[in-house]
């Protein structure tokens, strides 16, 4: 419940001079940084979805002090972000994760703001929010009405791309899945490893495929359901993997084999990236995949659980469905 000084200073519009949505400044990131106290990491990740990969890489700076560690990170927030990096913005992460009015102050003294429930970056100008898939199993979910064809965008030329972490590269005839095609200049897209784009209209052309071309990778199975999981990984060794689609809408599931049973964990897919399981960020899956291959997904008595080797594509078609189960099931 805000108090009365927090309501008096939320309640106010947000604007410059000229009325548009301001972008928090780099000055007062570095005003905040040393207020977030011993949290800030489950901060930035929870809330602000820093990869722990980034984390780690500012840690590991010597003689950094952790205030610029933390100013560092939330450049980053600002730079690389799938949301618009405003005032109001931050100060809803902030508020969500529970942070007090002593620490956020900061960002509002001196301004007029507001803390609305409702997204205010609607109106900037490069907001990234996603509606649903505009075509079958685009973006992860259940297997329902397939329809003849999907959206599906080819490069023209060799492009070189700015994405939520870095730069990509796509030669010409590069061809990647669209995932919003009601923008006026760019196409909303994803490619092959699972990295969002914005992908230039002026750049590529539309083209009508058979299935998304995330499907063509070895370790996504689009046809497994949950019930068919433990005869199809029997004869397989501990840590065989696949990337599935879910029976959840905006899901995907990472199905393991361990010792004595096959362990799944949800992948949300997000207009920046995926989450597995609610705590962990990643800007493709396969970052995703490859970060357990090198650090362990699950422990238990009987020992840790990393990801081996993929079940090959055509393993999967002669599985017959056992009782339905859902998604729900699916544990942290």
């Amino acid at each position: 419940m805000a108090t009365a000084e927090e309501t008096s200073i939320l309640d106010q519009p947000e604007t410059d001079g000229e009325g548009s949505i301001r972008v928090v400044s780099d000055a007062a990131l570095s005003k905040l940084a040393p207020r977030l106290g011993k949290d800030w990491r489950a901060f930035l990740r929870g809330e602000l979805w820093i990869n722990q990969m980034n984390i780690e890489e500012i840690e590991s700076e010597p003689n950094l002090p952790v205030a610029e560690r933390i100013y560092r990170l939330l450049r980053l927030w600002k730079t690389t972000s799938g949301e618009a990096p405003t005032v109001s913005c931050l100060l809803r992460h902030l508020k969500s994760f529970g942070y007090s009015i002593d620490t956020w102050e900061v960002l509002t003294k001196g301004q007029h703001l507001t803390l609305s429930t409702h997204a205010d970056e609607s109106d900037f100008e490069h907001t990234t929010k996603l509606p649903e898939p505009q075509y079958h199993n685009a973006q992860g979910g259940a297997n329902k009405d397939v329809v003849e064809f999907c959206h599906v965008v080819e490069t023209t030329e060799d492009l070189n791309l700015l994405g939520f972490r870095e730069t990509l590269n796509y030669p010409k005839e590069t061809k990647l899945d669209v995932l919003d095609v009601t923008r006026t200049n760019v196409f909303v897209a994803r490619d092959i490893e699972g990295n969002i784009v914005h992908m230039p209209r002026e750049k590529c052309r539309l083209i009508q495929f058979h299935t998304p071309i995330l499907w063509e990778n070895c370790w996504f199975h689009e046809e497994v359901t949950r019930s068919q999981l433990k005869r199809l990984f029997s004869p397989y060794e501990k840590g065989t993997f696949m990337i599935r689609e879910s029976s959840e809408n905006g899901f995907f599931a990472l199905s393991v084999k361990d010792t004595s049973d096959v362990k799944s964990f949800r992948i949300k897919c997000t207009e920046t990236g995926y989450i597995l399981s609610d705590k962990r960020h990643f800007y493709s899956l396969t970052d995703l995949i490859n970060c357990y291959k090198g650090t362990w997904i699950f422990t238990t008595e009987e020992g840790r659980l990393f990801l081996r080797d993929c079940i090959p594509k055509g393993r999967t078609t002669k599985v017959q469905p056992a009782n339905e189960t859902t998604e729900s099931q699916i544990i942290d």
